[in-house]
């Protein structure tokens, strides 16, 4: 997947910082040269001298010129040490995502081999075949879910993500995923604390709706310890729907709450970060939002303090 904003040369030069330099090398070529034309002529004996006006002139132009190319050449620098530290931060940010994804994918391929080769070995034991099956039935959907995402964003960065909006019933669409996955989330040590009040519509693309929850509720989970309450509300904001998915967790402190819904950003380093995950769940999160007229925002008391991330969307016409 291409990542954005920075443009590799052949050589793997990135091309913005290199334009650059090359831009400012010519320019202080052309200032050193019409310098030394004026040293030269002004040192040719068959010249006359300057007066004290035209030397002062001659002095105010270079002083100009000097300060305009010192300036220039600030800028400049730090233009590039910009571009430099940015696709450092992105060259991070693909590290980690790549070895995130190799997590994700490894994983669950991992478990679903191991309990395949314990059903091979007790085929007839239908208790261990039942709960084996299960497990092998949510590391698929994890697989399913890791490869929709990674679509899904570069779909996104490439613009190329279509919605087809339905006057939905956000409640219960909501109301029917917590009953689906209630057992789930019992399992892991998770209880949902509900707030959904019936008959809450948008125009919402139902898949997308779906995708908003699980990455939002996923989200919640992974950064949070069991036994955990996660909360769900869903109310109406003035003219727009919003969902509110809060947990108790691990928080975020103000940096991070500013960059959450960027893709592929996740706090930490990949390589001391234990959590599951891509960094593309929010940003998807964010993307649908914005596309279906809606947004996004998170707000946490700081580290340990859990976070509550809220989602909008735009009513339907019948209730704004």
């Amino acid at each position: 997947m291409k990542t954005p904003a920075v443009e590799n040369s052949r050589d793997g030069v990135s091309r913005g910082p290199l334009l650059l330099f090359l831009a400012i090398l010519v320019i202080a070529l052309a200032q050193v040269t019409w310098w030394n034309v004026l040293l030269v002529r002004d040192s040719d004996p068959n010249q006359a001298p300057l007066d004290a006006p035209a030397r002062r002139r001659r002095i105010i132009m270079v002083a100009a010129e000097g300060s305009a190319f010192a300036l220039a050449m600030t800028s400049g620098a730090w233009l590039i040490f910009r571009s430099l530290r940015h696709e450092e931060q992105l060259r991070r940010a693909e590290a980690n995502f790549l070895a995130a994804v190799t997590h994700e994918l490894k994983s669950p391929l991992a478990s679903l081999r191991l309990h395949a080769e314990s059903l091979e070995l007790r085929p007839d034991d239908a208790d261990r075949v039942k709960t084996y099956s299960s497990r092998m039935l949510a590391d698929v959907e994890r697989l399913n879910r890791s490869v929709e995402n990674l679509l899904a964003a570069g779909r996104a960065q490439a613009g190329l993500l279509v919605f087809h909006p339905v006057d939905l019933d956000l409640s219960k669409e909501i109301l029917q995923y917590i009953e689906y996955n209630l057992p789930m989330f019992a399992e892991r040590g998770f209880e949902i604390a509900a707030e959904i009040p019936p008959d809450i519509r948008a125009p919402v693309d139902p898949q997308a709706f779906q995708s908003v929850l699980e990455n939002l509720i996923d989200n919640a989970i992974k950064y949070s310890e069991p036994p955990s309450e996660i909360s769900l509300k869903l109310y109406k904001e003035g003219p727009r729907a919003a969902l509110a998915v809060g947990d108790h967790g691990v928080g975020l402190d103000p940096p991070e709450a500013a960059r959450v819904f960027e893709r592929f950003y996740r706090a930490g380093d990949e390589r001391v970060r234990t959590t599951k995950g891509t960094g593309l769940g929010l940003y998807l999160v964010s993307e649908i939002a914005r596309a279906h007229g809606g947004g996004v925002a998170v707000e946490s008391a700081g580290k340990g303090f859990g976070a509550t991330f809220r989602v909008f969307f735009p009513l339907a016409a019948q209730q704004s």
